[in-house]
């Protein structure tokens, strides 16, 4: 029979604090569907998000179709709002409750082919420090993300990623353009042949506020490639950008595991 093991109060110190992680809010305010580039089954905007967490040790990932009206037990928000015409909308006061969570420091990814079209003038949008320059292009009309690259200086510098829908299917339906400053840009993305063009940015408040990372490109339509080049590791680098905890790693399962054989 296999003895419960003792541990003392002084362990427990030790072990208890890697074992606080965040609590991320995944809404999924849309109805898009498309084929996953790796398994070609089709999936919803959530799919690859959730999964890229959960494989980077994001332990609690609550998703939900309607917002709920308190998100304080919440350390990042992902507002997945799609593309035309699957995309999802905005209220009012469902802009108000993200722009208040994000005055009291809560951090946001929002991600919507749309988002820049048809919020270029709240107040939520500012907290992108983007400017929306242009609405993209109809999908079967050549589509304008081909590929999606990481800027030079940025945090994801040498990304590269096949934009799986090009042409083919909505994601890639009328994909907003931005401009930012150069700092805040993370990836830019061209149609085959044409100069580059803003998809994601990174906006970091200097004075008090949440951090907002913000993409018209829709995550899960992005490719797997060789190295770096993975949805997982696209999803490390803005975990990091928006300070999600993660704290327990597979070396710290395997010795907590240990300690009670």
């Amino acid at each position: 029979m296999k003895q419960l093991l003792k541990i003392s109060p002084l362990l427990l110190v030790v072990i208890l604090p890697s074992l606080l992680w965040s609590a991320v809010l995944v809404w999924d305010n849309n109805t898009l569907t498309f084929t996953d580039p790796e398994s070609h089954n089709t999936v919803d905007s959530a799919y690859a998000i959730i999964n890229a967490l959960a494989n980077n040790f994001v332990w609690q990932i609550d998703e939900v179709d309607t917002l709920p009206v308190d998100l304080g037990g919440y350390d990042t928000v992902f507002v997945l709002l799609g593309s035309w015409p699957m995309d999802g909308t905005l209220s009012i006061s469902e802009q108000d409750t993200l722009v208040s969570y994000l005055e009291n420091g809560g951090n946001l990814y929002v991600e919507g082919g749309d988002f820049g079209n048809d919020y270029y003038s709240t107040t939520l949008f500012s907290w992108t420090g983007a400017t929306f320059e242009h609405d993209g292009r109809y999908v079967y009309d050549g589509g304008n993300v081909d590929v999606l690259e990481g800027t030079a200086g940025g945090p994801f510098e040498g990304y590269s990623f096949v934009y799986y829908a090009y042409q083919i299917e909505l994601p890639d339906n009328y994909v907003d353009e931005l401009s930012a400053e150069a700092d805040d840009v993370l990836f830019t993305s061209r149609k085959a042949g044409e100069i580059s063009n803003v998809r994601c940015v990174f906006n970091d408040p200097e004075t008090t506020g949440g951090k907002v990372y913000c993409s018209t490109i829709i995550f899960g339509s992005l490719q797997d490639g060789m190295g770096q080049n993975t949805k997982d590791a696209l999803m490390a680098g803005i975990i990091s950008l928006l300070d999600i905890e993660v704290s327990i790693q597979p070396t710290s399962l395997g010795y907590i595991k240990s300690l009670f054989r």
